[in-house]
C-alpha cells in the first residue's frame, strides 16, 4: 500500500548569521512574560532533590550540549530561600537524566535561538563530509587512516558519539535514532550547504568517484541513476524565472527544529495569557457583574487551568476548547464559597445530611440499595465518600475509579480528592468517562455540536444548566484568545 508523503525544506540564501545576531540583540529586551525557555549548557549538573539543602543535595548527572527546556513543562520548587528549582530531564551522553538545577539565569525567549549553531559546509568533489573520497574509500573497504572530517561531520558526531571513540557505530546510530532529547540538540544545526536540488557542474563527482573506486559494475550502476536524479534537480530552473531566488548553496534549517523553538511551549493553553484575559472579563460573569476578581481566587484559577494543561498532556489527549471551557465552568459554579472561586471544596452540610448516601443509615431501603450498588457497603461510607474536589466527587466507586485512573487509592485516602491535581483529574476523567451521571460530556461537545445546556447531564441532570451554559461561553471565548 502507498501512501502520499511530504518531503519538506526550509532554506535561507540571506545572511542568518547576522540575522540571529540581531535576533539575540533584540531579545534582551522582551518583556520577562516571554522568557518562556530553560537553557541548560555542556557542564551544568542536575541535582537529586530540590527540597534537600544544597550542601548535601547529590549530583544524578552533567548536562552535555546545550538544551532548551519549555518552562512550563519543568515542575517548580521554590526554597525556603527564595531559590527557585526546575525540574528537568536533560542529555547527559549515552543516556538522559531527571534532576534539578536553579531557574536563576537560565532563562531566554525563542529570539536568543539558544543552542542553535550555524556551520559552513563546503559541497567539494569529496561531499560535506570528508575532505578526500579515496582516503574515505581506503578507510571504509581496506581498513585505512581514518580521513580529515568536514565540520558539519563534526558537529554531529560530537552529538552522536557517546563514547568519544571517534567512530559512529551502530549502537551508537540506534541510540540516536531513538533518542528523543537528542532530536532537538542536533535539530539545531543550521547548515550552510548546496542543496541538492542545484545542479552545478560537478554534480555527480563524489559518486562519481566512488564508483570508479569501486568498480565497473558500480560505474553502471551512476550512469543509470544519474538521469534520475537530473530530472529531479529543479533549483536553476526557479532560479532563472525568480528574481532575487538564492544560489545553490544555502542556509538549511531542520524543520522540526525551528518550529519547536517558536512553538508556544505552554501546552494547548498559555497559562498566562488565559489569565490576563480571565481577570479581564470576570466582570462579565452574570454573578459577579462589574466586580474584580480578588488574588486569592486568581491563585486557585492558576492551579486549575495548570492542572487541566497538564492532564491533557500527561494522557496525551488533543485539548478541545469547548471541553475545556464546560469544565472551568462547572467547576466556577460548584466550588463558589464565601466569594472564592475555584478552589477544591467538600460537600456542605452536617454529618447526618450525607445519610442519604448510606448503606445503614439511609432512611429508605432504596436509597440503602443503591448506596451498596455504588460500593458505600459499611456505616459511615456516605459521609466518608461525600462529595470533594472540583465537581463533588461522590461515592466509593468514583473514588475507586478515579483513583485507579490517576494511580493513587483514593478509597483509604479520599480527602486526597481535594488535592488541586487530583481534583482536576477526577472532574476530567469523570466527564470523558460519564462516572458521574453515566452521561459523557463527548454526547454534548463534539465536532458536530457545541450544545453547552445539555452538557450539565454529564454532571447533574439540568439543574441550573442554563447558567453554567452561559459561563461556558465565555470560557470559550477566552480559551480561544488563550490557546497556543
Amino acid at each position: 500500500m502507498t501512501r502520499p508523503l511530504l518531503h519538506l525544506e526550509v532554506f535561507s540564501g540571506d545572511d542568518v548569521e547576522a540575522f540571529i545576531r540581531q535576533c539575540r540583540r533584540y531579545a534582551d529586551h522582551l518583556p520577562k512574560a516571554q522568557y518562556t525557555l530553560l537553557k541548560l549548557n555542556t557542564g551544568d549538573k542536575l541535582g537529586s532533590d530540590a527540597t534537600l539543602p544544597e550542601a548535601v543535595r547529590a549530583t544524578v548527572g552533567t548536562v552535555k550540549g546545550a538544551q532548551v527546556v519549555a518552562l512550563n513543562s519543568a515542575p517548580l520548587h521554590v526554597g525556603p530561600d527564595g531559590k527557585r528549582w526546575r525540574k528537568v530531564t536533560a542529555q547527559t551522553g549515552e543516556s538522559s537524566v531527571t534532576g534539578w538545577v536553579e531557574e536563576a539565569g537560565r532563562l531566554v525567549t525563542p529570539w536568543h535561538w539558544t543552542g542553535f549553531t550555524t556551520l559552513d559546509a563546503p559541497s567539494t568533489r569529496a561531499g560535506t563530509w570528508w575532505s578526500s573520497v579515496a582516503e574515505y574509500y581506503e578507510h571504509r573497504f581496506n581498513r585505512g587512516p581514518r580521513p580529515a572530517e568536514s565540520a558539519f561531520y563534526q558537529q554531529l558526531r560530537k552529538a552522536i558519539d557517546t563514547d568519544g571513540d571517534g567512530d559512529l557505530s551502530e549502537k551508537e546510530l540506534d541510540a540516536a535514532l531513538h533518542n528523543r532529547l537528542l532530536a532537538p540538540v542536533i535539530g539545531r544545526t543550521i547548515a550552510r550547504h548546496e542543496s541538492e536540488w542545484y545542479k552545478p557542474e560537478q554534480k555527480f563527482g563524489v559518486l562519481d568517484q566512488l564508483a570508479a573506486l569501486v568498480g565497473p559494475k558500480a560505474q553502471e550502476s551512476v550512469a543509470k541513476e544519474k538521469p534520475r536524479i537530473e530530472r529531479l534537480q529543479w533549483w536553476n530552473a526557479v532560479q532563472a524565472k525568480v528574481p532575487g531566488f538564492p544560489s545553490g548553496k544555502v542556509y538549511h534549517f531542520h524543520p522540526v527544529g525551528l518550529a519547536g523553538n517558536f512553538q508556544c511551549n505552554c501546552g494547548c493553553i498559555n497559562v498566562n495569557k488565559f489569565l490576563e484575559e480571565y481577570n479581564r472579563r470576570h466582570g462579565e460573569f452574570s454573578n459577579s457583574l462589574g466586580q474584580t476578581f480578588d488574588q486569592a481566587s486568581l491563585v486557585h484559577l492558576k492551579t486549575l487551568i495548570q492542572g487541566i494543561v497538564d492532564y491533557y498532556k500527561s494522557k496525551g489527549r488533543e485539548c478541545y476548547i469547548p471541553h475545556i471551557a464546560y469544565m472551568l465552568a462547572t467547576a466556577r459554579h460548584e466550588t463558589l464559597w464565601n466569594g472564592i472561586y475555584f478552589e477544591p471544596r467538600t460537600e456542605g452540610g452536617g454529618q447526618s445530611y450525607f445519610n442519604k448516601y448510606d448503606p445503614v443509615l439511609a432512611s429508605t431501603q432504596a436509597h440503602r440499595n443503591r448506596a451498596v450498588a455504588m460500593e458505600n457497603t459499611d456505616k459511615g461510607d456516605g459521609y466518608k465518600y461525600r462529595g470533594r474536589g472540583y465537581v463533588q466527587l461522590t461515592w466509593k466507586v468514583n473514588y475507586r475509579r478515579c483513583g485507579e485512573h490517576l494511580g493513587i487509592d483514593l478509597v483509604n485516602s479520599p480527602d486526597s480528592a481535594l488535592t488541586a491535581r487530583y481534583a482536576s483529574g477526577c472532574m476530567i476523567h469523570g466527564m470523558y468517562e460519564g462516572i458521574f451521571t453515566g452521561r459523557r460530556i463527548t454526547s454534548y461537545l463534539n465536532e458536530s455540536t457545541t450544545d453547552y445546556v445539555n452538557a450539565r447531564r454529564a454532571i447533574n441532570g439540568l439543574d441550573k444548566a442554563d447558567l453554567i451554559a452561559g459561563y461556558a461561553n465565555l470560557f470559550e471565548s477566552i480559551l480561544e484568545k488563550s490557546k497556543c
